[in-house]
């Protein structure tokens, strides 16, 4: 059986790559809060989207504090 190969990436790549799944990360978790704005209903919005309610709230919380990027971080 061969063994897979290790893959090598640029740092510039790796950058790039970094930056795509962070900017997707915080797209999610802002979803999550703009439906429940939407929707005035956090249980339904969390149903939806497959959050519980305490993921909601530890999320407006950081985005309350520390702005959009804080989002990173929880």
């Amino acid at each position: 059986m061969e063994m897979s190969k290790t893959i090598k990436l640029s740092p510039a790549l790796k950058e790039n790559l970094m930056s795509s799944f962070n900017h997707n990360v915080i797209k999610h978790k802002v979803g999550l809060l703009n439906l429940t704005e939407e929707l005035d209903n956090v249980s339904k919005a969390c149903r939806l989207m497959g959050f519980s309610r305490g993921t909601f709230y530890r999320y407006q919380a950081a985005k309350e504090e520390g702005g959009v990027e804080a989002l990173l971080d929880n």
